[in-house]
């Protein structure tokens, strides 16, 4: 194996880790697909090279599906920073089926045959198969693999990312949080967390570098307030303050009013009941 080869086998890993990832953003559970698609990508890819006469390119094609395990793991703890969500267990069973799978693949039939796709005659077989399996999964409901993933250790993981991060955050900005009611406080902390998690520091700092060559009003700082000049984090924390300070000032006294704050500043169904759950955790462990 040349570096031509590693080179391209790191490619080829980073467009399977963005095709991976964009199942994820789907919210799909269905864990099954993050470890057969990877073994999927690999056959078709066999399939490529082979039809074009790059052939040595197929001897070690399960790599990219190790590859693309590192960069996973790289993106996932050191450029998000969620090690808190980061299940080993989960992730060492998709992908001890993936490369396995990749493995055997590889070498028991993309090494094997000189043509990958399917013949004339062989794609008849096929479309039976299929039509079979259709008919299955129609009437007895899709098959998955039952991964030993429990809802209750996610809601764990879920639980302590917002009061590991709500330490953290509160360290780095306790002189910049400074609230009239005191009941805002921990609502910019959970406002920031959600919008730190879905929008890294990592992501906002390419969000200003691009800036800086469009100049189009975007979203800017920790809080992602839209701005058409640069803010800082500090800056943007500043500005989502004294918009709760006069939401906070507009809406009349409930025991619903911080729900009336956060549905009149984000305006977003999905948004306000995640923001929500984070603020009731952090003022949960502040009354313990």
């Amino acid at each position: 194996m040349d570096l031509e080869h590693i080179v391209l086998y790191f490619i080829l890993g980073l467009s399977l880790f963005f095709l991976l990832h964009y199942f994820y953003l789907k919210e799909n559970e269905n864990y099954s697909i993050y470890a057969v698609l990877p073994i999927i990508y690999i056959v078709v890819l066999a399939g490529i090279f082979k039809s074009i006469g790059y052939d040595r390119i197929t001897d070690y094609l399960y790599v990219v599906i190790v590859l693309e395990a590192v960069i996973h793991l790289y993106y996932d703890k050191v450029i998000l920073k969620r090690e808190e969500f980061h299940s080993g267990r989960l992730y060492a069973q998709i992908y001890s089926i993936s490369i396995i799978g990749g493995y055997f693949i590889n070498r028991v039939f993309i090494s094997q045959v000189d043509c990958v796709f399917l013949t004339a005659s062989e794609m008849r077989m096929a479309i039976w198969i299929f039509i079979i399996w259709f008919l299955y999964i129609t009437f007895k409901g899709q098959l998955q693999i039952n991964f030993t993933f429990e809802q209750a250790s996610f809601i764990s993981r879920k639980r302590k990312y917002v009061l590991v991060n709500y330490a953290k955050l509160k360290h780095q900005y306790l002189n910049v949080v400074k609230c009239k009611n005191k009941n805002l406080v921990p609502l910019v902390y959970a406002m920031m967390i959600y919008e730190n998690y879905h929008r890294p520091d990592f992501f906002r700092k390419i969000d200003r570098i691009i800036y800086r060559f469009q100049g189009k009003e975007t979203k800017m700082g920790i809080m992602q307030i839209i701005s058409s000049h640069e803010l800082s984090d500090e800056e943007s924390i500043q500005l989502a303050i004294k918009k709760l300070h006069t939401l906070d000032a507009n809406i009349k006294n409930s025991k619903h009013k911080i729900r009336d704050i956060v549905k009149d500043y984000y305006l977003n169904s999905d948004m306000i009941q995640d923001v929500l759950d984070i603020y009731d955790t952090i003022v949960e462990f502040n009354q313990s």
